[in-house]
């Protein structure tokens, strides 16, 4: 198998985030085939410190890297520790989600062709209840939005009619994240989408395997999209999408008025 470092950015450290550190842990112990895996953890120093106790309390057996880092923006610090990936691959785990134990060993049938620049798992969405509301990126097998011919890819037309793909849990390739100029923090909301506009546009293989593999909680109180949403004004999130989608739209035919008999 080819290894993949497992990516997880933190800023807290509470009494219910530890619930959360035990369960997003818990799930890299049981994910099958990835026991000698790295897992990078990046965040401040205080707040690592902890997490370190809680990863040694949950039993991994992956290799543990602390990167304490002064950045507090989410990609800001994914960017950071992808710079210090060595692995062919690399997957962000939010510490309030959680992989399903046989996800490495779906991802690893296609990183074994070495096509895809990302492979998705199918992922589902609960409430932080644990209710179950949905799904994210079964789109991509849904032949009447992709196509029968791209059953499980996602292409950038998709992108531009449905922005809202998973992409937490997911494997993405090393080297095309750095080629490709990493995350744009300023960006806010919106970098998970542009990377992946920009990955499709640079016609890299964006793949949705065919499984349920990541449990990703939404609508948490005091996540970063929960503080990011409060914080930006419905205005500026307009302009700052049309940002985002502007390049990769196509220019509407310029009419001269004249009708033709």
């Amino acid at each position: 198998m080819e290894k993949v470092t497992y990516i997880v950015p933190v800023h807290e450290f509470t009494d219910e985030s530890k619930k959360m550190y035990e369960s997003a842990f818990g799930s890299l112990a049981q994910l099958k085939g990835a026991e000698d895996f790295e897992v990078f953890v990046v965040g401040p120093k205080d707040v690592l410190k902890k997490c370190k106790d809680v990863y040694k309390e949950v039993t991994c057996t992956q290799e543990l890297t602390l990167i304490e880092t002064e950045e507090t923006d989410l990609f800001a610090k994914i960017n950071e520790a992808v710079m210090k990936c060595t692995t062919p691959y690399f997957s962000i785990l939010e510490f309030d989600d959680a992989y399903y134990q046989y996800w490495n060993v779906v991802a690893q049938r296609y990183i074994e062709s070495e096509r895809y620049s990302v492979i998705f798992p199918i992922a589902e969405m609960f409430t932080t209840e644990g209710k179950i509301i949905g799904l994210a990126n079964e789109l991509a097998w849904d032949a009447a939005f992709v196509g029968e011919e791209n059953l499980g890819f996602i292409q950038l037309s998709d992108l531009l009619t449905f922005r809202d793909f998973q992409l937490t849990g997911s494997y993405i390739k090393t080297e095309d994240f750095i080629s490709l100029g990493k995350f744009k923090p300023e960006l806010k909301v919106f970098a998970y989408y542009e990377y992946l506009l920009r990955a499709a546009n640079a016609e890299k293989k964006l793949f949705v395997a065919p499984r349920c593999g990541y449990k990703h909680v939404v609508m948490r109180e005091g996540s970063y999209l929960d503080k990011i949403t409060k914080e930006l004004p419905r205005e500026e999130g307009i302009a700052l999408l049309e940002t985002v989608i502007a390049p990769y739209k196509k220019e509407e035919p310029q009419t001269t008025g004249e009708t033709k008999e």
